[in-house]
């Protein structure tokens, strides 16, 4: 369970993390959300994104 209090937010969600790992070391970390939409719409709301051209850049 994860407790996040920001402002006037308060979120508890329960998370998940998967490591695959290669040779002894991570090579990949996945996170699954027990709510992504709630989790997108946090992130959304405390951090602006760049531009769709300048991410597509990337």
């Amino acid at each position: 369970m994860v407790s996040v209090l920001r402002r006037d937010y308060v979120a508890h969600e329960r998370k998940c993390l998967v490591f695959r790992f290669e040779h002894g070391k991570i090579e990949e970390v996945t996170n699954f959300c027990s709510d992504q939409h709630k989790a997108d719409l946090f992130f959304h709301e405390h951090y602006r994104l760049k531009p769709i051209p300048e991410r597509l850049a990337e």
